[in-house]
């Protein structure tokens, strides 16, 4: 047999064998990992549900504790107030602003008269056809918001002794307003009068 024909007879017997070895089977297709997403959603509602139950506990817990008896009465949170402010008498026009606020907040809270939105001149206007304050309470007021208003707007300066009166007149205002208590003896509604300078 011709030499060179073997060759070739070997040479192609091998490159049939490394072909059939390089041939595999095909793979099964890998399962898919199906998470159900279904299942988030009781969960989800099941956690908004809890949320929502705790609010309303804590909410209920606030409204006990409000409910306790251990809320100040209106004229002594304002007497406090008022006395805080103090500290900012090296200051008049922050003093006055905000000594008059917390005027125009009691005024709204006592009487539930609209007068935080309002400027002095409406504000004084629409008091004097009120009924809700007497005459002395009428003056009372008007100077205390004018005199606040001359420094706050008119860059008035006015001395210390100046501003004591302001704060003064805040109080007594708030002291003749305050709301009637019941009378031990008589069981009368009546409306104390205490000092200018009540400390609590």
């Amino acid at each position: 047999m011709n030499v060179g024909l073997l060759s070739q007879i070997q040479s192609s017997n091998l490159s049939t064998a490394v072909t059939s070895n390089d041939i595999r089977g095909i793979k099964p297709p890998e399962p898919i990992n199906d998470f159900p997403f279904w299942i988030l959603i009781p969960i989800l509602f099941i956690t908004l549900v809890l949320v929502w139950i705790i609010l309303v506990k804590l909410r209920k817990t606030e409204r006990q504790v409000s409910a306790s008896g251990t809320d100040i009465p209106l004229h002594i949170a304002a007497l406090h107030e008022l006395e805080a402010q103090r500290k900012f008498m090296d200051s008049p026009y922050i003093f006055c602003a905000r000594v008059a606020d917390i005027i125009r907040q009691y005024m709204e809270k006592r009487f539930e008269f609209h007068a935080p939105q309002r400027t002095t001149e409406e504000f004084l206007d629409e008091l004097q056809v009120s009924e809700l304050l007497d005459a002395p309470q009428k003056e009372y007021l008007s100077d205390f918001l004018q005199s606040c208003d001359m420094v706050k707007f008119a860059k008035y300066e006015p001395p210390r002794i100046e501003l004591e009166s302001i704060f003064e007149t805040a109080c007594r205002f708030i002291n003749q307003t305050r709301p009637a208590v019941k009378s031990n003896a008589g069981d009368q509604s009546v409306n104390q009068d205490t000092p200018v300078q009540e400390r609590i």
